[in-house]
């Protein structure tokens, strides 16, 4: 009976709250929340609507974002921490049609933590301009979180993944694309693992994989190199077509790789 309880006080604790910016555009403010009697938290739905431009410039959290097409949702040296709440029927992500944006703010990155298998859907752009001064971190929170790019979902700029497990379906791309760029992807501390049949590419700046673990590959996607360069930290195996060598560092410049270190 105890169990019933807490699971139905959770649902009954979901908020969806809309963005207004009555007020101005922090997302702090509950008065630019639809309803007004507070700001969105932990288990909470987050709407951004058609022309409106949020900005979270303080700790904030939820368990789902939707940022509709021309929205803007700005995350500037602060966190947004995305945690499943048991008991609610929402799916932990975000839903981007929009805008994400990640800038610095007093030397602190912006970023997203979350907890929970985390999917970004949509059609919409998440970036980072380093040439501006901006970058932002996406972190897992446990050893067993994916973080899934859906079909129509471009991370752009200068990001860190770090993850446990990550999946690019077809259609979705990691895109750099600005020579003050530079994008990477971690590993947790314990692993890394990437799947799916999507796109990395990059056409200027740096496209760092880092393997310092021995991960479970079974990407299938492209890897393209149109300019700048992929680096490749290789513990030996495979990363779709191109061999990593044991403990060996890859470069890939306009399509061709060549060995920078070896074991």
């Amino acid at each position: 009976m105890l169990i019933c309880f807490a699971i139905s006080s959770s649902l009954a604790h979901a908020t969806v709250y809309t963005f207004t910016g009555n007020q101005n555009s922090r997302w702090a403010l509950p008065g630019n929340w639809d309803p007004p009697t507070g700001k969105p938290g932990a288990g909470d739905k987050a709407i951004i609507p058609n022309g409106k431009t949020c900005l979270v410039d303080s700790d904030e959290a939820a368990e789902v974002v939707e940022i509709a097409s021309g929205a803007t949702l700005t995350i500037a040296g602060k966190t947004l921490l995305m945690q499943e709440n048991i008991g609610t029927s929402q799916h932990l992500g975000i839903a981007l049609d929009g805008t994400l944006r990640f800038e610095i703010a007093a030397s602190e990155r912006g970023v997203i933590s979350y907890n929970g298998s985390f999917h970004i859907t949509g059609s919409g752009t998440a970036l980072a301009d380093g040439g501006n001064g901006h970058g932002g971190l996406l972190e897992n929170l446990s050893d067993t979180d994916t973080l899934t790019v859906s079909n129509g979902i471009t991370l752009q700029g200068t990001l860190t993944l770090r993850i446990a497990k990550l999946v690019i379906e077809s259609g979705g791309l990691l895109l750099v694309d600005d020579a003050a760029d530079e994008m990477r992807i971690e590993d947790n501390g314990t692993q890394r693992d990437i799947e799916g049949g999507g796109t990395l590419r990059v056409s200027a700046g740096d496209l760092v994989l880092e393997r310092e673990a021995v991960p479970n590959l079974n990407f299938t996607g492209r890897l393209e190199v149109l300019g700048g360069q992929m680096t490749l930290l290789g513990s030996g195996g495979d990363f779709g077509a191109v061999p990593i060598p044991n403990k060996a560092v890859v470069k890939l410049t306009n399509g061709q790789a060549r060995r920078v270190s070896a074991p």
